[in-house]
């Protein structure tokens, strides 16, 4: 699996986590899930308050995932 994390605003805290995950083939993981084992190994702070799942993430020239990419995606997804 890969996985990006972002900043994101948040009215409590400033900031909260967003995590954008790319499964491997075959695997099968829920938002809940995910969260779950986050809040299990992770201190609460860190655990991401928001999941999406994508079948890939952007990857720049550099070969660097493209963070602002990710941050517009979120942006649109949020006013959903």
């Amino acid at each position: 699996a890969q996985v990006a994390v972002i900043g994101v605003p948040d009215e409590q805290w400033g900031e909260t986590g967003c995590a954008f995950v790319v499964l491997k083939d075959g695997a099968s993981l829920t938002k809940d899930e995910l969260q779950s084992y986050c809040r299990e190994y992770l201190a609460g702070y860190q655990t991401p308050k928001h999941i999406f799942f994508r079948d890939s993430l952007p990857i720049g020239d550099s070969n660097k995932i493209q963070k602002r990419d990710l941050e517009e995606e979120f942006k649109e997804l949020s006013h959903e």
